[in-house]
């Protein structure tokens, strides 16, 4: 069960702020991913890796990350920025796949969305995803799952999260929104 995702990615200001600053530190990846980004895994079983290039096939000149994760639990490249409120943007484009699957042992690809207090304690997620037939997770007041529907192809994605957190993250109060983590997520259930 491999695991492979890959994105640029920025986070931008919407609308009323001239020329829509970007809060991310490195989020075009044009420098190595030690730069403003974090790694975390929990490796139960199988192998893991963590690439930056500027060939990884994506349609645009510039770099791309891959996270990639064979076997059970996770391997996670992600930033956490303060956030000056919820009117913003996650641009970005990735290409996710995933080999195998079963029941007992279902992989997933995702860029994700974390909304955090000012502690820093999660209030919820909106999930850009990539998974298999038995994956059991479901939406919720507090987690919004958008499925991609073209495995293997780069697409361009814009999330407006004040849109986001309206229309589909109703359990979550957006006045307490005071950072968001992005994550380039790749994850397996089993072993």
């Amino acid at each position: 069960m491999s695991r492979i995702a890959m994105l640029s990615i920025s986070l931008a200001l919407l609308a009323g702020n001239p020329g829509y600053a970007n809060l991310l530190v490195n989020g075009d990846f044009e420098q190595p991913m030690e730069v403003g980004w974090t790694v975390d895994t929990v490796n139960e079983a199988g192998d893991y890796r963590f690439e930056w290039s500027d060939t990884l096939g994506q349609p645009d000149a510039g770099s791309a990350a891959r996270v990639y994760k064979y076997l059970a639990r996770h391997a996670t490249l992600s930033q956490t920025v303060d956030v000056p409120g919820t009117s913003l943007e996650l641009d970005f484009a990735a290409r996710l796949s995933l080999g195998g699957g079963s029941n007992t042992c279902w992989p997933v690809g995702a860029v994700v969305a974390c909304y955090q207090d000012s502690t820093g304690a999660e209030l919820g997620k909106t999930m850009v995803l990539l998974r298999t037939e038995f994956c059991t997770w479901v939406d919720g007041d507090t987690l919004h799952l958008i499925d991609v529907l073209e495995p293997g192809v780069w697409r361009q994605y814009r999330l407006d999260l004040g849109r986001e957190l309206a229309d589909y993250l109703t359990g979550i109060n957006p006045a307490d929104v005071a950072r968001v983590r992005v994550e380039l997520f790749a994850y397996d259930n089993g072993t």
